[in-house]
C-alpha cells in the first residue's frame, strides 16, 4: 500500500498542477476584424473664410474592430451641384448707341468630407444595444468654379473662369448607437459636432450636429 501511495502521489500532483496551469492561462485575444457600413447622412461644416457648407449624401464607411471596446472608422460623403443660365443686358458705347450683350454662366460646386473616428463602446459586447463615444477629425474639401461667356451679336466678347478651393480641418466629437439585428448585422446612428480648427478668425467655428443613419456588417468573429 505504501509503495502505491508513493507512486501515485507524484502523478496526482503533476495532474493537478497541469490542470491549474491550464485554468489560469489567459484566453487568447481575438484578432482585429473588419466591418463595412452604408448609410445616409446630413452634414454641416464651417469652412475657412467664414461660410458654411451643407450636404446630404450616401455615406459608405469601413472600420476595424480592435477589441471588445475600441474600433477605428473612416467614412466618406460627397455632393455635386451644377447650374447654368443666361441673361441679356444692353451696353452703351461712347456714341450713346446700345448693344445687346448675352451673358452665359455655368457654376460647378463640389464638396467632399472624410470623418476619421475612434469609437469606444460603453456597454459589454454581449449586449444587443450599444452606445459608443466618438472622437476624431473630419477633413472637408470645398471647390467652386464659375465660367462666364459674354457674346455680342454672336461674336465672343469676353470669357472668364474662376475657381476657389477651401480645405477645412475639423475636430469631431459625438455619440453613436448600434442595435444588433444578427451577430454580424446592426442598425447604426451617429451624431457628431465639429469644430473648425484652421479658421482665420475665432468666430463661427462650431457647427450644427451632423447625423448619419445606416447599417453595419462585421466580418469575422462577432465577439
Amino acid at each position: 500500500m505504501l509503495s502505491i501511495t508513493r507512486c501515485g502521489l507524484p502523478a496526482l500532483l503533476s495532474t493537478a498542477l497541469a490542470l491549474a496551469s491550464h485554468a489560469q492561462a489567459p484566453a487568447a485575444a481575438s484578432a482585429p476584424h473588419l466591418y463595412v457600413g452604408l448609410g445616409a447622412g446630413y452634414f454641416s461644416y464651417q469652412m475657412p473664410g467664414q461660410y458654411t457648407v451643407n450636404l446630404s449624401s450616401v455615406v459608405p464607411s469601413v472600420g476595424l474592430v480592435l477589441n471588445s471596446r475600441w474600433s477605428v472608422q473612416a467614412s466618406g460623403a460627397y455632393r455635386e451641384q451644377k447650374d447654368a443660365g443666361s441673361y441679356t443686358v444692353t451696353r452703351f458705347g461712347p456714341t450713346g448707341l446700345g448693344t445687346n450683350v448675352t451673358v452665359r454662366s455655368a457654376t460647378f460646386h463640389h464638396t467632399w468630407a472624410v470623418p476619421i473616428l475612434a469609437r469606444y463602446a460603453l456597454r459589454q459586447p454581449t449586449k444587443r444595444f450599444q452606445v459608443d463615444v466618438l472622437g476624431g477629425v473630419t477633413l472637408v474639401h470645398d471647390s467652386f468654379r464659375r465660367a462666364t461667356t459674354t457674346d455680342s451679336a454672336e461674336v465672343r466678347v469676353e470669357d472668364t473662369d474662376q475657381t476657389t478651393r477651401k480645405i477645412g480641418v475639423n475636430a469631431a466629437l459625438g455619440l453613436g448607437v448600434r442595435y444588433a439585428l444578427t451577430p454580424r448585422l446592426a442598425l447604426t446612428s451617429d451624431v457628431l459636432l465639429t469644430y473648425l480648427l484652421n479658421a482665420s478668425t475665432a468666430s463661427n467655428r462650431l457647427t450644427p450636429p451632423s447625423l448619419v443613419v445606416g447599417l453595419r456588417y462585421t466580418f469575422g468573429s462577432s465577439k
